[in-house]
């Protein structure tokens, strides 16, 4: 039982369907009223504290876009007000430094292997060559050795011929953002392990499209 005026940790956040709708309104509310389109990634701690209603201190992992390459933490006050379902967001503001490499287009960053979404890029690329090969024994990623990244501009069904090529002087910045990850990994099945050079797109919409995977062997490769 929580006291009064004391804060209280919450346990299995990933489970609690009631932080992760504090967690979405958190970031629905900062949105609205700042004009920014963070995108929910999950509540990483959550604690609540008694007052007149209950007042919830979430660490949400969200991220902007693709500008911003790392996801990064906010720290989120939620009030819920005694009596009725009514919320009112308090606090939402980034957690520490703001100390994070950017994306820019033309140019690789090198990325940290161990950013979530280089690890989830690598996992999509050893999935895709899974399902195009259909082996016996599926390889596994073992960990990301390096990473590179820049931001992409890929044309749409909708951008006419005549635009294609021409500066933006002309026709504007057409075309859709992507995020384009040049990756090798470790990949293994059994006691084996072998390299996988891979090339991962990332879509504003949130998709993954795996444009290359090479599977590198001592003295042989395969490509697919």
């Amino acid at each position: 039982m929580a006291m009064l005026g004391v804060a209280r940790e919450l346990d299995s956040v990933d489970d609690s369907e009631l932080v992760e709708e504090l967690g979405h309104y958190a970031v629905s509310q900062y949105n609205k009223k700042e004009g920014k389109k963070l995108t929910f990634k999950r509540v990483v701690s959550a604690k609540q504290k008694l007052v007149q209603g209950v007042m919830y201190y979430l660490d949400i992992e969200a991220r902007e876009g693709l500008i911003h390459h790392h996801h990064k933490i906010y720290e989120a006050v939620v009030w819920q007000k005694p009596g009725c379902d009514e919320k009112s967001l308090e606090k939402f503001e980034i957690k520490g430094d703001d100390n994070v490499a950017k994306l820019t287009e033309h140019r690789f960053t090198e990325v940290s292997v161990d950013d979530p979404a280089v690890v989830e890029a690598a996992e999509r690329a050893v999935e895709k060559l899974n399902e195009d090969k259909n082996f016996v024994v599926n390889y596994a990623l073992v960990e990301v050795t390096s990473a590179n990244a820049k931001l992409i501009r890929v044309a749409d069904e909708k951008i006419p011929i005549s635009c294609l090529g021409k500066i933006a002087l002309f026709c504007g910045n057409v075309g859709t953002m992507r995020e384009l990850y040049d990756m090798e990994m470790k990949i293994g099945r059994g006691e084996v392990q072998e390299g996988l050079k891979a090339v991962v797109h990332h879509s504003l919409d949130g998709a993954w499209i795996v444009k290359h995977v090479e599977v590198i062997k001592t003295g042989w490769t395969f490509t697919f």
